[in-house]
């Protein structure tokens, strides 16, 4: 999961902006599987973890309430990563927008337009997450049942996967 956070900062400074945020938007969902019994996401699980790890963010590092719910994210990670849309007419806000980085302007960071679209700094939202993500795993390291659930985790393995490959880089 380090190595996940880490290569998701990368993607994020070498501005490869959709590899960052499908990756942010995917972490929640292996986070809670990785702290549930089962080791099985799902929708509530995604948005329990969200509201406990990213939405605290903004309250840290500005001062005020994240607007975008668990849920609200959730139904946008489905829309953005199984249809490629970033419209959903039946949530909170019917249009989410991330602005890339490098513009002037970083007040917007989770504005309102039209009560009915959200905009918000794209990399702002990617670090929120990564940081959330850094602080659970700080809270569930040598727990359980992370430990067991993470042992099944795909992982970099610089040296390959005995018996199966050997000497050659895999994730696996």
């Amino acid at each position: 999961m380090h190595t996940l956070i880490a290569q998701t900062r990368k993607a994020l400074e070498a501005e490869l902006y959709y590899v960052a945020l499908f990756t942010a938007l995917s972490i929640p969902d292996m986070a809670a599987a990785l702290e549930s019994s089962d080791g099985r996401a799902s929708g509530k699980r995604f948005a329990a973890w969200y509201e406990a790890w990213v939405r605290p963010r903004l309250k840290e590092s500005r001062g005020r309430e994240n607007p975008l719910s668990g849920e609200a994210c959730y139904g946008f990670r489905c829309a953005l990563l199984h249809q490629g849309r970033s419209q959903r007419t039946s949530d909170q806000y019917n249009h989410i927008m991330f602005i890339e980085p490098g513009h002037p302007n970083y007040s917007i960071h989770y504005c309102v337009v039209s009560g009915k679209a959200l905009l918000i700094q794209l990399d702002e939202f990617v670090m929120e997450v990564l940081r959330g993500g850094e602080l659970w795993l700080n809270s569930v390291q040598g727990t359980d049942p992370f430990e067991q659930n993470y042992s099944h985790f795909a992982k970099r393995h610089p040296h390959g996967l005995t018996p199966y490959v050997v000497g050659v880089p895999v994730v696996g």
